[in-house]
């Protein structure tokens, strides 16, 4: 049994974590020169790119190439792609070329894959952003295959968000490879009361009466989070400070509006639930309160890592 054990660990090779950025870069009110070069601060780590992932949301389309050649740091290039749906608020995805291999279909026509419908519902078009993919295959784990997902639910209608929150739990559920998503999904997560919107709460899992089954792992931000006691008397406990990713001042007092939330996330699904990951809200001096050149949110970053993948030719 010793030996059966050994040439199994024998045969695994250590992962290379995965590393994303994600940004609201708000395409209303910024100066697309202070994003680039805010971008390419990021981005830089010691000469080095440090992010193989990145979905940008709000990214007007004349910006998108610019965005791009930012995040261009030593020997790190990206593939841009480009949302159709969204008008002047599209999502971007940006892959390293060196490391990953688009696999899905439509390689080279700029564009993501977009979810249109699933099971027979559309997913909400018009001024909304339909949900973009790209199927990826990550050379320095094995040709280890997953998509990674870029989202922008509604912001004004809440019956909107919802609707979409739900197609993309009922999508998630059925895929095979696992599943990085990212972007700006407008979930209100509150500190104070540890809850977000209703659309929260239909995207991460199933109604109760159905089982409750989560569909969906939250990678939450500069925490540690544990389950507390059994049964009827578990709670969570969040060790870590949260850090607010949004500035609104709707009212211009001032004062954010919504204090202490999140609107930002990553989540991993399907398969990839089972990577560990942890994550962290990027605060830098002066990035709040907003201003007319900069964007009303701050980045996520995360880091994930797979599970050990099988060597070649192993059994």
């Amino acid at each position: 049994m010793h030996i059966l054990l050994a040439a199994a660990a024998a045969s695994l090779a250590a992962a290379t974590d995965l590393t994303v950025l994600s940004w609201n870069v708000e395409s209303g009110r910024n100066d697309p020169a202070v994003i680039s070069r805010e971008l390419t601060e990021l981005n830089t780590q010691q000469g080095r790119a440090r992010y193989d992932l990145i979905c940008l949301t709000e990214v007007k389309s004349i910006n998108a190439e610019r965005y791009r050649r930012a995040l261009r740091v030593g020997e790190a290039d990206y593939e841009l792609l480009l949302s159709s749906t969204g008008n002047d608020d599209r999502i971007a995805l940006l892959y390293r070329r060196d490391r990953f291999r688009r696999i899905d279909s439509g390689t080279g026509n700029g564009r993501p894959a977009e979810l249109t419908s699933h099971a027979g519902e559309t997913f909400p078009a018009g001024g909304n952003r339909r949900p973009c993919l790209v199927k990826l295959k990550d050379v320095r784990n094995d040709d280890l295959e997953f998509l990674f997902m870029g989202n922008h639910l509604n912001r004004g209608t809440n019956r909107t968000r919802q609707t979409q929150a739900r197609l993309l739990r009922e999508w998630v559920k059925v895929q095979t490879l696992p599943v990085i998503a990212a972007g700006d999904y407008n979930f209100d997560f509150d500190f104070q009361h540890l809850t977000g919107n209703q659309a929260m709460s239909i995207f991460l899992r199933d109604p109760a009466s159905e089982g409750g089954r989560f569909a969906w792992n939250w990678v939450i931000p500069d925490t540690e989070v544990t389950v507390v006691g059994r049964g009827g008397a578990r709670h969570v406990e969040i060790v870590g400070e949260l850090q607010d990713t949004n500035w609104y001042d709707g009212d211009r007092d001032g004062e954010d509006d919504y204090p202490d939330s999140f609107l930002d996330f990553v989540f991993l699904g399907a398969a990839a639930r089972s990577w560990d990951a942890t994550a962290t809200v990027i605060v830098r001096a002066g990035d709040f309160p907003d201003g007319p050149k900069k964007s009303d949110h701050r980045p996520l970053a995360a880091v994930i890592a797979p599970l050990p993948v099988p060597l070649s030719g192993s059994r």
